[in-house]
C-alpha cells in the first residue's frame, strides 16, 4: 500500500463523488445500546488547518442534574448556536445528555453539520478523549462523547458502505473456503483437521483483506478522513511516537468488531451471503479477528502458540502495511484540497435545514424535561405536492407518455447513436415543447417476460450512480412509491428521490414503467439531502416487430443530461438485462 502520491492525486479527488457526503450523509444511523463499545469507535489524527476553533467563554458551568437545575438547558433552548460558540456549555451539555438518551448526540452532530460545523465538534470531543485518557492504549475503550460521535459517523450510511466494501469480500471468501471454523489448536479439534492449513488460511485470509483496504481506501468518506487525522494530531501532541496508534485504533475499534459481528452491524444479510453464518463460521472469524488485532498491534505470539513462527513471520512483515494504510487515508495534501474544492462547490444548507437540525435537537432534549411538552418540529406543506396517491398526477405522466410515444421523427433529432451496439439517442427539437426531452432507442433479444420481472429498483440497479433503494408504499399490484438515492455529479450532494412507479402490460407484447418525482411529507427520511427532481421518465418494452427479442425505449426530462452518457448506460443496460435473461428460465419463445 502506497501513499498518495502527486501524480495520482488528481484522480483520487475525482474518487471523491463517492465519498465527498461531507455534510450530506444519507442517513443518519443511531447508535445502539446493545453493540458492544469497541464497535463504536476509530480515531485518527493530523490536523485540518483552518479548522474552527471553540472560544471558551468565562462562565464557570457548575455540573449538577439536568432536573436539579434547568437554567442552562433553557439558555440552550432559546438559542442552540450557542453550542457552537461557548466550550463549557458544549461540555456540560454533552456530560448530562449523551449518555442520558441515544438521540442526542446524533442530534447534536447533525445540528453543527447543516451549519458545516462538525469538525469542530469532532475536535473538540477528540482532544477531550485524548487529555482525559492515561495511556495510549486506552484510547476510544469507554462510552465517551468522542467515542459515540466516531459511532454516529461510521455506522451511518456513508461508514456502512465502506465498511460493506472492505467487510462483503472477506465474509464471503471466508464462506466460500468451507474451512469451518479457522481452529489452530490441535487440542480443540478432531485429529482429522489440518490445523496447519487453517493457520495458513487465516494468513491468507489477512493479507487479502489488507488488499481489500487498498482497493476500497478511495470509498472512505472524505469527513472520516479528516477526524481521523484530527485523531493523529492530538495523539502526536499528548503522546509523542505513538502516531502508528492510529492503524491499531482503526483495526480494533472499527474492522475488528464488525468483522466478528457482521450481520449485527447491518453490512449484510444471510440472504446475499447465499448460506448462514454457522456457529463454525462465526468462530472462524473470531479466530482471525484476533489474527488481524495482532497484526495490527504488531504483537508476536508466543513461542508456545500453535504455529506461532508462521504468524510471528507474517505480523513482522505486514505490520508496516498497517501504518501505511493509515497514512493513506489521511493523506494531508489530499484532504486538504478535496476540503478546499468541496467548500467551494457545495451550496450552503439552506435556513428549512437549520432550522429542522434545531427542532430537533430541542425535541431530543425537551423529552428529558417530563414538565414540559416535548417539542415537534412541523409538518412539512404539502401544498402543490405530487403524492404518489394523487390518481391526477399519476394521469397527467400516463397522458404524457401517450403523448409523447405519438410523436413523428420531425419531432425528434438524433444526437448519437452507436451502431455496433445498436443505440440510437434523439433529443426533441430546440424551440419545441419538447426540448428538454430526451428519447433513446435500442433492441435486445432477451425476452420480454425478462424485463418484466425485474423490480423498479432492478431495473435501475445497473446504473451505478444509485447506491440505496427501498420500496417505501405499495398502492396496488402497479402502483408504488419507492426512496432512491444517486451519486451526484462530483463535487455536489447526492440526489434523493422519492418517485412513483406505475408499472403496466398493455398486453403480452408491450409493457411499459412510468416514473416521476414525488414529494410526501414523511419521506424520504433524509434531513441533510437536497431533493432532486425527476420531472418524467418511462421505460417502454415491447417485443420486436420481426419477433426476434424486443424494442426497448426510454423517454427522459432532463436538459442537462449528456448524449454520450446516455448511450454508455444504455451499453451497460443491454449487457444488464442480457446476464438476467441467461440466468432466468426459458419459459418464453
Amino acid at each position: 500500500m502506497s501513499k498518495v502520491s502527486d501524480s495520482n492525486l488528481a484522480s483520487k479527488m475525482l474518487a471523491a463523488n463517492a465519498i465527498q457526503a461531507i455534510s450530506y450523509e444519507k442517513q443518519r444511523s443511531k447508535p445502539k445500546t446493545d453493540t458492544p463499545k469497541d464497535s463504536a469507535n476509530v480515531s485518527a489524527q493530523n490536523s485540518q488547518p483552518g479548522t474552527p476553533k471553540l472560544s471558551v467563554s468565562a462562565s464557570n458551568i457548575e455540573a449538577r442534574s439536568v432536573l436539579d437545575d434547568a437554567a442552562w438547558l433553557n439558555t440552550i433552548d432559546e438559542r442552540p448556536a450557542i453550542l457552537m460558540e461557548d466550550e463549557a456549555l458544549l461540555k456540560k451539555a454533552c456530560a448530562e445528555l449523551a449518555f442520558a438518551t441515544p438521540d442526542f448526540l446524533p442530534a447534536l452532530y447533525y445540528y453543527f453539520e447543516v451549519h458545516n460545523k462538525q469538525l469542530q465538534l469532532l475536535e473538540w470531543a477528540i482532544k477531550e478523549e485524548v487529555n482525559h485518557t492515561a495511556g495510549v492504549h486506552d484510547l476510544f475503550r469507554g462510552d465517551s462523547v468522542a467515542t459515540h460521535l466516531f459511532y454516529v459517523i461510521f455506522f451511518g450510511d456513508l461508514g456502512k458502505r465502506y465498511l460493506r466494501a472492505t467487510m462483503l469480500p472477506l465474509v464471503k471468501l471466508v464462506l466460500a473456503s468451507k474451512a469451518g471454523s479457522l481452529e489452530v489448536d490441535p487440542a480443540k479439534v478432531s485429529k482429522d483437521v489440518d490445523t496447519e492449513a487453517n493457520a495458513r488460511l487465516q494468513i491468507e485470509f489477512s493479507m487479502k483483506f489488507l488488499e481489500f483496504l487498498n482497493r476500497s481506501s478511495d470509498m472512505c468518506p472524505l469527513i472520516l478522513r479528516e477526524a481521523l487525522s484530527l485523531v493523529r494530531k492530538h495523539i502526536a501532541s499528548k503522546f509523542p511516537n505513538n502516531e502508528h496508534i492510529l492503524g491499531v485504533i482503526i483495526f480494533l475499534r472499527f474492522f475488528c468488531p464488525t468483522l466478528v459481528f457482521p450481520l449485527k452491524h447491518g453490512l449484510m444479510t444471510e440472504t446475499e451471503l447465499g448460506r448462514p453464518l454457522t456457529e463454525d463460521v462465526e468462530r472462524g472469524l473470531v479466530l482471525l479477528s484476533k489474527t488481524m488485532q495482532s497484526l495490527a498491534n504488531g504483537v508476536e505470539l508466543e513461542a508456545s502458540k500453535p504455529y506461532a513462527v508462521l504468524f510471528n513471520t507474517f505480523i513482522k512483515d505486514y505490520n508496516p502495511r498497517i501504518r501505511e494504510f493509515a497514512d493513506d487515508l489521511i493523506n494531508e495534501k489530499f484532504i486538504r484540497m478535496s476540503r478546499r474544492i468541496i467548500e467551494a462547490s457545495v451550496k450552503p444548507p439552506d435556513m428549512a435545514q437549520i432550522s429542522e437540525a434545531e427542532e430537533e435537537l430541542k425535541a431530543v432534549i425537551a423529552k428529558l424535561r417530563p414538565a414540559q411538552t416535548p417539542i415537534e418540529s412541523p409538518a412539512p406543506s404539502v401544498e402543490g405536492s405530487e403524492a404518489g396517491t394523487d390518481s391526477t398526477v399519476l394521469e397527467s405522466k400516463l397522458g404524457l407518455l401517450e403523448e409523447i410515444s405519438q410523436l413523428s421523427d420531425t419531432n425528434w433529432k438524433k444526437v448519437n447513436e452507436s451502431k455496433s451496439n445498436q443505440i440510437q439517442v434523439f433529443r426533441g427539437k430546440e424551440d419545441s415543447q419538447y426540448d428538454t426531452f430526451f428519447k433513446i432507442v435500442t433492441n435486445s433479444d432477451v425476452s420480454l417476460l425478462t424485463v418484466k420481472k425485474l423490480s423498479p429498483s432492478q431495473l435501475e440497479e445497473w446504473d451505478t450512480k444509485m447506491f440505496f433503494a427501498e420500496l417505501l408504499e405499495t398502492f396496488n399490484s402497479d402502483f408504488s412509491d419507492w426512496h432512491t438515492l444517486y451519486h451526484p455529479p462530483i463535487f455536489a450532494s447526492p440526489r434523493d428521490y422519492v418517485t412513483s412507479v406505475f408499472r403496466h402490460s398493455e398486453s403480452e407484447d408491450k409493457w411499459f414503467q412510468v416514473t416521476y418525482s414525488t414529494d410526501r411529507p414523511d419521506h424520504p427520511p433524509s434531513k441533510k439531502i437536497s431533493r432532486a427532481e425527476v420531472p418524467f421518465k418511462a421505460l417502454v418494452v415491447e417485443k420486436a416487430k420481426d419477433g426476434k427479442g424486443i424494442t426497448i425505449t426510454q423517454f427522459i426530462q432532463d436538459e442537462n443530461l449528456s448524449s454520450s452518457q446516455l448511450v454508455k448506460d444504455f451499453k451497460v443496460f443491454k449487457k444488464y438485462l442480457k446476464s438476467h435473461h441467461n440466468a432466468a428460465p426459458k419459459r418464453e419463445k
